[in-house]
């Protein structure tokens, strides 16, 4: 009878590992990135800027929905061109990204299908300032790159095995770039990022 109870407990804590091993998932990301900005100015324009991320994430899955969590070095920026002369200068920032997306898991024929949503917050890593940058395109001739920034992703995607594919859409909450006040020019001019993403994930 002893020996039935040591058994019994004995697979009911391999059942529990094995449960938590399903629950929770690391992983490697890599993904390239199609950014631009949200720039509110009749002086210039925004186009698409090509960069990418890289990183470890954790998914936490339970019944269906989740967690996923990450800490990524991220490129973000965009091209700048002057409407009146089409001249272009490109930015092309470093962030730390630390996203925390809630999903919902649905599984599809063997396959893994989800839908998230979550925000992002990122730290600046370093950047090539607004003023500089566009100097030569624009009217402007100051502005910082901020520390931080802030914003939502929403994605979808699948997983098959240990691998996971998605595409995703950042949306910048704040504006990305600190313009003096006391800059005529600039008083009008806000700056987010925003962008496509194209996700490869692989899982231990």
């Amino acid at each position: 009878m002893k020996k039935l109870s040591v058994l019994t407990v004995i697979m009911l804590l391999g059942f529990s590992l094995s449960s938590h091993a399903q629950l929770v998932k690391f992983g490697l990301r890599a993904g390239l990135n199609v950014n631009d900005f949200s720039l509110s100015s009749d002086l210039v324009k925004a186009n698409n800027m090509v960069g990418f991320q890289v990183g470890p994430v954790v998914d936490i899955n339970l019944l269906g929905f989740g967690v996923e969590a990450g800490v990524l070095y991220n490129q973000k920026g965009a091209k700048i061109e002057d409407e009146e002369t089409g001249e272009k200068t490109t930015f092309r920032n470093s962030y730390l990204d630390i996203p925390i997306n809630l999903k919902y898991n649905v599984g599809l024929m063997g396959v893994g299908l989800y839908a998230a949503v979550g925000p992002y917050f990122s730290f600046a890593l370093d950047g090539k300032k607004f003023g500089d940058a566009i100097d030569a395109v624009g009217d402007f001739t100051s502005g910082d790159i901020d520390n931080f920034d802030i914003g939502l992703n929403f994605g979808i995607g699948a997983k098959v095995s240990k691998i996971g594919v998605g595409v995703q859409y950042g949306l910048g909450l704040k504006e990305a770039y600190e313009i003096p006040k006391s800059d005529v020019s600039l008083e009008s001019t806000k700056v987010k990022n925003r962008g496509f993403s194209v996700l490869l994930t692989y899982y231990f």
